[in-house]
């Protein structure tokens, strides 16, 4: 039985984690203060900053399972069966290449240039045959090296890869509901919050 593999940058979920708790803290002073007016002045500010950090920094991801790869973007999901992929990138983000276009993954972007600098192909890296090399078949590129988002999205490709067959399976698409839910929301909850201190 195929594992699901679900791939996210890390840094983009504790970049989150930090805002939220910020936020939390932030609201949650004020009001331990006295400073109720200040709080709701405030507060539209961390309400846009948890739900659009929700949506954009920890909801999108790329999951690998035994038939397809989930690219799950902040307001769109696509499902692209194994057989249908006719090549993968790296370039600027791993991106899916199908006889229907190209399928971008928000949630699996190129290492930055301090990352790519710290990046020293090992001996285990050079010889893994799932690592994708140029065309000499000598050199990595650093959006391909393993332990970056990119990377370890096309290395698990490789491996799913090699386990299927073509296929006219049908490339699916759909709305992620959740995600423009908590993003309306949040519009909300901060619009009705700036509005009602403008009236105070």
């Amino acid at each position: 039985m195929t594992t699901r593999t679900v791939i996210r940058p890390r840094l983009s979920a504790v970049v989150y984690v930090l805002v939220a708790l910020a936020c939390v803290v932030a609201v949650v002073s004020l009001i331990v203060s006295g400073s109720l007016d200040a709080a709701g002045s405030v507060l539209p500010i961390p309400v846009l900053l948890v739900g659009v950090g929700y949506v954009t920094l920890l909801a999108p991801s790329v999951a690998f399972d035994a038939e397809a790869v989930e690219v799950r973007g902040p307001l769109r999901t696509t499902r692209v069966p194994y057989g249908r992929i006719a090549d993968a990138r790296t370039t600027h983000g791993f991106a899916l290449v199908t006889d229907e276009g190209v399928v971008s993954a928000w949630a699996a972007p190129p290492p930055d240039r301090i990352a790519t600098q710290r990046i020293v192909p090992s001996e285990a890296m050079r010889r893994d045959p799932r690592v994708r090399r140029d065309e000499g078949g000598d050199s990595l590129a650093a959006s391909d090296a393993p332990g970056t988002p990119s990377g370890d999205a096309m290395t698990t490709l490789a491996h799913r890869l090699a386990e299927h067959d073509p296929s006219n399976d049908a490339i699916t698409r759909s709305w992620n509901i959740v995600n423009i839910t908590v993003l309306v929301a949040s519009l909300l909850v901060a619009g009705a919050a700036a509005w009602s201190t403008t009236l105070v």
